[in-house]
């Protein structure tokens, strides 16, 4: 996420109002600052916990799909013959 200062490796876009919190290397046994969020929010709403949600960004919002050969060879053919296609129908089939 743009200007997150999220420092894990997750992915995922996560929202609360934990800021920071620290842990301690496992190497050098020194205490590590984590901040766990990309966007916070005010720490005074305990109605919001730490960790809020999570929003899974891994496909864009979308899950992907898997277009067959078939299908593309379908939308070909229907180019190629000007067959024309109400928005309603193709939405569906999409």
């Amino acid at each position: 996420m743009v200007k997150s200062k999220k420092n894990t490796i997750s992915e995922d876009i996560i929202i609360g109002r934990q800021e920071t919190t620290k842990i301690l290397d496992n190497a050098t046994q020194e205490p590590v600052e984590i901040k766990p969020t990309d966007i916070v929010l005010p720490s005074s709403d305990i109605a919001i916990s730490r960790i809020h949600c999570k929003l899974l960004y891994k496909e864009g919002f979308r899950i992907s799909k898997k277009v067959t050969n078939e299908f593309i060879l379908f939308l070909y053919a229907i180019k190629m013959n000007k067959i024309v296609i109400p928005d309603v129908a193709l939405r569906t089939l999409w």
